[in-house]
């Protein structure tokens, strides 16, 4: 796993699933790497009820799971995401960094 989930994302994720809120991550990554990113996710603190690996097109997944709120990095994606149906249902909320900036969202989750 290549990247390390920042400490706030941690603590969101470990609040909400207390909750009672469903944590699904969905990623890119080759089935290969699952249980790299599982050991991963748990090294950070992430908890998650469901993982959906080796997902590059999440419009699918966010669409048949009918999300209601879907956080991502990438804004590229979101921005992808927030010209389809699923902006419609579900929020599109990109995790604030200094590389996406410019990208259109519902909403933004600052670290």
């Amino acid at each position: 796993m290549h990247s390390k989930p920042l400490k706030k994302t941690a603590n969101l994720v470990r609040r909400l699933s207390r909750q009672g809120i469903e944590i699904d991550i969905i990623t890119a990554r080759r089935e290969s790497a699952l249980e790299e990113t599982k050991t991963a996710l748990k090294e950070s603190g992430i908890v998650f009820d469901k993982i959906f690996i080796n997902q590059p097109d999440k419009y699918n997944v966010i669409r048949d799971l009918n999300l209601t709120r879907y956080f991502d990095d990438q804004g590229q994606l979101i921005e992808r995401l927030m010209k389809t149906d699923v902006a419609d249902f579900c929020e599109l909320t990109l995790i604030d960094v200094p590389y996406n900036q410019k990208f259109s969202c519902h909403s933004r989750f600052y670290v």
